[in-house]
């Protein structure tokens, strides 16, 4: 499909118009991830009688909402999942952890505590669910509407290839018994290509040579 080049090409995807889309959308999601968890702590006590209303403890919330926000956002965009993925998402969102235990606990960093308390409590869960429902939301409903009004190129594409892979009726019963499977085929060039990397000489000299034939009587003989 050389159609798919045109929007690199023409720029589509990065210029000033797509640039004032991420600003935009980072200010929402900023706007989202501070006055969320700032409204919930700004009295925050927990049923023991703690303050949890301290910058450190504010501080901590935020920066683990906007770790799961783009955890969220990277799974949204990743089409083909595989080892490799897996391994880069949730290993990073392991390591954010263990880097930020490391640095509190280990060196002795001004946040001891206070992601550990935030975390045993109801408020932290609450808050982190509806931040990022809030940010993922006009998300996924802008590119359901994009896609269901004015599809790009590649969903064009996916469209037709799922018309494709769905025979007709009629294929399937004419020619269900002719067509060969994709596995006989690729047995198919697995003997040929495992004939031709033979190491042993194969019969082509001999059927050649007339030495495999059996000679004809003479008076069949042409």
């Amino acid at each position: 499909y050389p159609k798919l080049y045109t929007p690199g090409l023409k720029s589509s995807l990065f210029n000033c118009k797509e640039f004032i889309k991420s600003v935009l959308h980072g200010g929402f999601s900023s706007i989202v991830l501070f006055f969320i968890p700032y409204g919930a702590y700004q009295h925050g006590v927990t049923p023991n009688g703690l303050i949890v209303g301290d910058h450190q403890t504010l501080a901590s919330v935020i920066a683990v909402l906007l770790i799961l926000d783009n955890t969220a956002q990277i799974c949204l965009d990743t089409s083909y999942w595989t080892i490799f993925n897996h391994i880069t998402i949730w290993g990073s969102l392991i390591t954010y952890f263990v880097f930020d235990y490391f640095y509190n606990y280990v060196i002795g960093g001004p946040y001891v505590g206070s992601l550990t308390i935030a975390i045993k409590h109801a408020t932290f869960w609450f808050t982190t669910i509806l931040c990022v429902i809030m940010c993922m939301v006009p998300i996924l409903c802008t590119r359901f509407y994009f896609i269901d009004v004015k599809p790009g190129l590649s969903h064009m594409i996916h469209l037709k290839q799922r018309i494709a892979m769905k025979p007709s009726k009629s294929k399937s019963k004419i020619g269900g018994d002719v067509t060969r499977t994709p596995s006989a085929r690729k047995a198919r060039r697995s003997l040929r290509s495992g004939y031709a990397f033979a190491h042993q000489e194969g019969f082509g000299r001999l059927i050649t040579s007339g030495k495999i034939m059996r000679k004809l009587p003479q008076d069949l003989a042409f």
